[in-house]
């Protein structure tokens, strides 16, 4: 009798135990996943729970370069840090709630368009999108766009316009869809070279879509978009000294970070 009895108890563990290990499906998964990022991207400050009351302005850390921004009802978005946390500078009170002077929030990206929203007379008020990027000290679309447009430049017809711009490419009229590109470029006083690349190419497949990317400091770089039926890539080129002059404003210079950062250690250790 026991002897039957066995082999049916063990048909039945197995059993159970392949109903506790079934596979996960994929799409459970990826609803987690998304709702995680959601949450990671999303930046909420009670300003009046940072020491000493706060000073209503949310910090943001892109890397050892903090920025100031203010802080509005809806939360800041970023790019979260996923991997590397760990070599990042130490803020000056870790206890302190993420976004306070005392602990700047850590990012990857730093999203400003609902900033520039939020003033509709603002400077930047052209531009659907904008964001500033933590840098590992190189620009590398910036490098793309400028590749684009000095090949460009090298085998096209191009107009240069009474502001220094330099357009190359035509836009292809009647078309909402892209097949080519148009890149223009032009000089701009004490930073890196403006360059915009528009159409097939940009990010977009759209005719007037177009992308403009730079490294505006050391740990910055610089990504905003714009459409040529809001705003002209004369206009936009004339702009962007300001924009340049609103972005380095947000940045709080020499911030204290507590010790010797991580960048320095290495160096050192390195010598």
């Amino acid at each position: 009798m026991f002897e039957w009895i066995r082999p049916r108890f063990m048909l039945v563990l197995i059993a159970t135990l392949g109903a506790c290990t079934k596979p996960e499906d994929p799409s459970d998964r990826t609803a987690r996943e998304t709702q995680r990022n959601l949450e990671l991207s999303q930046i909420r400050l009670d300003p009046a729970r940072c020491p000493g009351g706060g000073d209503g302005m949310l910090y943001v850390a892109l890397g050892e370069l903090v920025m100031r921004v203010p802080n509005f009802s809806a939360p800041g978005l970023r790019g979260p840090v996923y991997s590397g946390a760990e070599k990042l500078p130490r803020p000056p009170m870790p206890d302190a709630p993420e976004g306070c002077k005392q602990h700047p929030a850590r990012a990857q990206v730093l999203h400003l368009s609902l900033l520039v929203a939020q003033s509709p007379d603002h400077i930047a008020a052209p531009l659907r999108a904008i964001g500033v990027y933590r840098s590992d000290g190189r620009a590398h679309m910036q490098e793309v766009n400028e590749g684009a447009f000095d090949r460009a430049r090298a085998r096209s017809d191009c107009m240069t316009s009474p502001s220094g711009l330099t357009i190359c490419g035509r836009r292809e009229e009647g078309l909402r869809v892209a097949t080519g590109m148009q890149v223009a470029g032009g000089n701009v006083a004490g930073g890196p070279r403006w360059v915009a690349a528009c159409g097939f190419g940009s990010g977009s497949i759209l005719v007037d879509d177009c992308t403009v990317y730079y490294r505006l400091r050391k740990h910055m770089l610089v990504k905003y978009l714009f459409n040529q039926q809001q705003v002209s890539l004369e206009r936009m080129f004339e702009l962007d000294p300001a924009i340049r002059d609103w972005l380095n404003s947000l940045v709080v210079e020499n911030y204290p970070w507590p010790g010797p950062s991580m960048s320095k250690q290495t160096s050192s250790k390195e010598r």
